[in-house]
């Protein structure tokens, strides 16, 4: 029997445990997803791309993905991950601004209130401040919650690339409406007037 949801509920019951010690319950709500991604471990999405309800009744709500390849990974990592993904939620919801270029390059402000949070974080030039590992304390809180991770990932086969000629159309899309552009410019910063939010790269 397939544990897909099984997976999903342990990771909302350790967003709900991670909430209530590391953020005192303030976090919002948001949708918790399990999605193929073989570029990073983990994201959260800025825009409120979640809808529930219909009208009046209707409710937003941001998203944090889970890599479906990386969750064979010990389930410390995996909560890592999630934490990661928490202090982004954390940031966007206080007017914090953790990263820059297009949300990839992650600045000493997410450091400090990643390492606040039970979590070790380290430097790499091309992400800056957020390469992520749990601490013996993160460790030994998640090891209290006694969770059931089911080892459930996604094995998906790694193409190897065409030697084609590397492109230099860089494509960005708004995070809630979905308005694509495509540029020949690296590291733009490109607004969705609409939606007030700026473009990310895709």
């Amino acid at each position: 029997m397939c544990k897909y949801i099984d997976e999903l509920g342990v990771l909302q019951k350790a967003f709900a445990a991670f909430n209530k010690k590391y953020f005192g319950n303030q976090l919002e709500p948001v949708v918790i997803t399990i999605q193929s991604d073989l570029s990073a471990y983990g994201y959260y999405t800025y825009g409120k791309l979640w809808k529930a309800g219909e009208g009046e009744e209707r409710k937003d709500y941001h998203e944090i993905n889970l890599s479906a390849e990386t969750l064979k990974r010990h389930y410390y990592a995996t909560c890592a991950t999630l934490m990661h993904e928490m202090v982004h939620h954390y940031c966007d919801q206080n007017g914090i601004k953790d990263t820059s270029r297009q949300g990839r390059y992650h600045n000493k402000d997410f450091k400090k209130i990643a390492e606040e949070r039970g979590l070790i974080i380290t430097y790499s030039k091309s992400i800056g401040w957020s390469v992520t590992e749990p601490s013996e304390g993160l460790k030994a809180f998640i090891d209290s919650l006694g969770l059931d991770f089911q080892k459930l990932y996604r094995d998906t086969p790694i193409k190897e690339p065409k030697a084609t000629k590397a492109s230099k159309v860089f494509k960005y899309e708004c995070p809630v409406c979905g308005l694509k552009i495509r540029t020949s410019k690296q590291f733009a910063h490109l607004m969705c007037i609409d939606c007030d939010e700026e473009l990310q790269v895709y």
